[in-house]
């Protein structure tokens, strides 16, 4: 990144400043310029000084002396001081710096994140700043409308969440490498039966949490989808071979349906069976004993389309909610399965999840994937 603030525009003096501070303030009045009264907003002229700040920002670093600095120097960053925001080393790797100057340059709105360490009492306190900067025009005067939302407590919990998926599944991972051992070096069947159950058991554990890993990073959106080649058979199969040694399926068969469609796509297939292993899951939790799941795959419309169907019917009142985040019919602390089938097939694969439940025909639930064959 080129030093941001290399040539900076000369300070303008106080007159001005209060000039350009009445027209800012006098614009929000009749509504020319806007904003929430929870927002934190500054306008910054020219210059790159404070010509406006926002009440709740006021409230947050105090009044004074906001008019006539600039943003680092009112926000007391560390790095700032009283008159050097944009004058030193690191202020071309500032985020809410590049964003101003680019905005500046092409008078388009402009998005960022930044770091700030200020000093407040004595101590460093670092806040994590997510930064939209706009182009105004007030009276025939440029300046910038700068929008700032303090993101630290999210960017605390997705650290948190990142080592906790890290220790948790090396864990898990780890009881079932041992596990994968011990299977190899028990002599009796009966023994050999009860390690086996435990294993399935760790796998099922190591598969949740790559599952709830995965639902993270996608709806935070640093989940990054792959291209491959998927076998739609093979697929099937996998999920299925999952699936049916589990608690869930017995006294329950989970078939794949004859006369499927073997063919061959490219996307990521993770996410693909992440998403088909959610719709088999959901429909055996609401099998009865003695039911049927089956999976279908075909080509229909030039798109990859996995279908899995169970006798039941969803209630009609239950159907509007499907897809809603912890809406579940199970109780408290479930309801991610629809949701997050939906969200990762529709957002990381470009498909459709549907689904249709009649008395006469049961439930179905639907991905369907614009077809990339593989070559």
């Amino acid at each position: 990144m080129a030093d941001v603030y290399e040539f900076p525009a000369p300070r303008v003096g106080q007159a001005v400043l209060e000039k350009q501070n009445y027209d800012i303030k006098e614009a929000t009045t009749l509504g020319t310029v806007q904003h929430g009264k929870d927002e934190f907003v500054m306008v910054v002229n020219e210059s790159r000084q404070i010509v406006y700040a926002s009440p709740r920002l006021i409230e947050l670093f105090g009044e004074a002396p906001f008019l006539g600095n600039r943003p680092g120097e009112y926000l007391r960053c560390i790095h700032a001081g009283t008159e050097n925001c944009g004058l030193t080393r690191f202020c071309k790797f500032c985020g809410a710096a590049g964003a101003i100057i680019n905005a500046q340059k092409t008078r388009k709105e402009v998005n960022g994140e930044c770091i700030v360490r200020t000093n407040s009492g004595g101590m460093t306190v670092t806040h994590n700043l997510k930064v939209k900067t706009m182009p105004l025009e007030i009276k025939s005067e440029p300046y910038i409308l700068v929008l700032l939302e303090d993101i630290s407590s999210e960017k605390h919990r997705a650290a948190l969440e990142r080592v906790f998926f890290h220790d948790v599944l090396n864990t898990a991972s780890g009881l079932k490498a041992y596990l994968g051992i011990l299977k190899r070096q028990v002599s009796s069947d009966k023994n050999r039966d009860l390690v086996t159950r435990i294993d399935e058991i760790a796998e099922h554990l190591v598969d949740e949490i790559q599952s709830q890993k995965m639902l993270a990073s996608a709806e935070n959106g640093t989940l990054s989808p792959a291209r491959q080649i998927i076998i739609s058979d093979e697929l099937v199969r996998s999920v299925i071979n999952q699936y049916e040694h589990l608690d869930l399926t017995d006294k329950k068969t989970l078939v794949f349906a004859p006369f499927s469609e073997s063919f061959s796509m490219v996307g990521d297939e993770t996410i693909l069976r992440r998403t088909l292993g959610n719709m088999v899951k959901n429909a055996l939790e609401a099998a009865h004993s003695d039911d049927t799941v089956t999976i279908r795959c075909g080509i229909r419309s030039g798109s990859a389309v996995f279908e899995v169907h169970n006798p039941g019917v969803i209630p009609e009142e239950t159907q509007s909610k499907i897809f809603s985040r912890f809406f579940s019919t199970k109780g408290d602390g479930r309801g991610l399965g629809t949701y997050s089938m939906k969200l990762l097939a529709e957002r990381y694969l470009g498909g459709e999840v549907s689904f249709f439940s009649t008395e006469d025909e049961g439930t179905t639930f639907t991905i369907s994937i614009p077809l990339k064959e593989a070559p």
